[in-house]
């Protein structure tokens, strides 16, 4: 499970596993992005009309997720401008920060 032995899985805390857990997921994730990027090169050298997207081309199911995020900025100036406030707010020496 995850590249885990049952030895290690019954060691592990809940958090070690998690965190396997999404550093197994990622490597997956990783390796078929690979194999899509090689398969639509692959399909890009035999001349037809206009080629896909990658992303229609094969999708995955994080694509989906990943659809209707948009960043809200249009450019640095607009991101620096929004958050200008809170790193002078974190800068500020005279500050007091309350614990909760």
């Amino acid at each position: 499970m995850y590249g885990m032995s049952e030895r290690e899985f019954r060691c592990t805390t809940p958090r070690f596993f998690i965190n396997r857990r999404k550093g197994y997921e990622q490597t997956e994730r990783a390796e078929w992005e690979r194999t899509r990027v090689i398969a639509y090169f692959a399909f890009l050298s035999y001349p037809k009309k206009s080629p896909p997207s990658i992303k229609k081309f094969m999708p995955f199911e994080w694509d989906k997720s990943l659809k209707n995020i948009e960043n809200p900025f249009k450019s640095a100036d607009e991101w620096n401008a929004a958050f200008a406030g809170f790193f002078d707010a974190l800068n500020d020496p005279n500050r007091v920060w309350v614990e909760a």
